[in-house]
């Protein structure tokens, strides 16, 4: 039993035990309190017709009129209320008004009224009518009172949520309405938007945190005009080789500086869904800044291969055609083949590139008889390239690139800056230089991690407690 449960744990199900019984309450809170919750009738209508929409005895073409289906928009409220909410079933009151006779509606809205939210929720089940929210603790709630509120046709509604910014909203049912609805009864309404438009304007207006949007199975949310929003989860594993990079502190300023959705994920997550961000916008203000850019996954600076944790090489395209010497270049097939395979994105001197797992690759090519001598090319891309590791400047004992960079060790480095070369082994700097970039190079005829010297020196300079460590 106990490997059971574990198992079950392991896949988010927790112990069976629970799990069942909390379907056993969703069961009965379903099939038999919800039904027969009391409700208090009245004999008016709620959100009567304005003046001039009636639809009189003989405006409707027989035969035309097409039945309207039910959307149990009152019992997914109520469940919403005690599942989600945490509200007693005795301290919700329902509000059931008569259907009007000068409508095509045939269901009448009914009020929910949740004390312990301070809210008012007017629904109807029948499809093509909306849901109004009303904030019951908003002065002017209290001084109209419940009664006259509902009393309101949808255009005084509008009218009233106008004049009274954060008092009332109205949105269309969607596939959101659930995720929409817990926002608004469990934070506090908009100011702006109180009109259907608060679902309707995704599509003409920039996003805002009043719409939870849903992504799509890459995890992201695209939003028609070629921008990607992704959580900060899902942004990690687009361009970093530690998966919790970014919620370190360094990453604070940036994110309070970026425009930012709510996304809901598509299998599931919290109700209201996560922080998203744009991100190119996010990866173009990484790149401007030395400070966050040494997290990105970044090609060695020699090979110009990467190297994850788990030892794995991955390699562009262009850098897969220098390993098996251009000839497939342009090939059609050979570019499909490769890029059908799974690929992160890597950090070239600049540029992002998708990067290929090696073995992956190779293995891919040894299916086809005319890429299977290039397959055998990618057993050991680092021997294939022969790359010859730079050696340092006998007197300076520093390599400096094509691009100007010093490159040291962490002895030189320590030589060049430090007080005292014992804080090089302090744990503070050990984890500081762990985050930067780092190539190989011999010095004094042995092989090294070596660090871009002026990029550690600006960073420390800029946090106070590292700058201690300088001479």
């Amino acid at each position: 039993q106990e490997q059971k449960d574990r198992a079950l744990e392991e896949v988010g199900l927790g112990n069976v035990h629970a799990v069942l019984d909390k379907i056993q309450a969703i069961k009965k809170l379903l099939i038999e309190e919800i039904p027969v919750l009391i409700k208090t009738k009245i004999d008016e209508v709620i959100t009567p017709p304005g003046v001039g929409l009636e639809i009189k005895k003989g405006d409707a073409v027989v035969g035309n009129y097409k039945e309207k289906e039910m959307v149990p928009r009152l019992k997914m409220l109520l469940f919403l209320l005690v599942n989600d909410c945490h509200q007693e079933i005795a301290n919700i009151e329902i509000i059931e008004g008569i259907s009007s006779k000068n409508t095509v509606r045939k269901e009448p809205y009914v009020a929910v009224n949740i004390p312990g939210l301070s809210r008012m929720v007017v629904v109807c089940d029948e499809e093509g009518n909306r849901t109004d929210v009303f904030d019951t603790s908003h002065p002017q709630f209290k001084t109209l009172g419940m009664k006259d509120v509902l009393a309101l046709t949808k255009e005084e509604k509008n009218d009233y949520g106008q004049k009274n910014p954060g008092s009332h909203i109205a949105i269309r049912y969607s596939d959101l309405w659930s995720d929409n609805i817990y926002k608004l009864i469990t934070e506090k309404l908009p100011t702006k938007k109180t009109q259907l438009e608060f679902e309707e304007e995704k599509a003409t207006r920039p996003p805002t945190l009043e719409i939870v949007f849903k992504a799509d199975k890459d995890g992201f949310y695209h939003d028609g005009k070629g921008g990607r929003w992704g959580s900060v989860a899902r942004i990690c594993t687009e361009f970093f080789s530690n998966g919790t990079s970014m919620y370190k502190s360094v990453f604070n300023d940036l994110w309070s500086k970026q425009k930012k959705i709510r996304i809901l994920l598509p299998r599931g997550g919290t109700r209201d869904g996560l922080d998203g961000f744009e991100i190119e916008s996010v990866k173009k203000a990484m790149i401007e800044d030395p400070k966050l850019s040494v997290y990105f996954r970044r090609a060695d600076g020699v090979s110009g291969i990467y190297i994850d944790s788990e030892n794995k090489k991955w390699a562009s395209l262009n850098k897969i055609y220098k390993l098996i010497g251009k000839k497939m270049h342009g090939n059609d097939k050979f570019v499909g083949v490769v890029k059908s395979l799974p690929n992160i994105q890597v950090l070239y001197d600049s540029n992002f590139a998708p990067s290929y797992d090696l073995d992956v690759v190779k293995e891919a090519l040894s299916r086809y008889p005319e890429f299977k001598q290039y397959s055998e090319k990618l057993k050991e891309p680092f021997s294939v390239i022969k790359v010859e590791i730079p050696k340092t400047d006998k007197k300076t004992k520093i390599y400096t690139d094509q691009q100007g960079r010093r490159w040291g060790s962490l002895s030189r480095i320590g030589e060049e800056f430090f007080s005292n070369k014992k804080l090089l082994y302090e744990e503070r700097f050990r984890k500081f230089i762990k985050q930067q970039s780092k190539i190989k190079i011999l010095a004094r005829n042995k092989t090294v991690d070596a660090f871009d010297i002026d990029l550690v020196k600006k960073l420390m300079m800029e946090d106070p407690e590292m700058s201690k460590y300088f001479k």
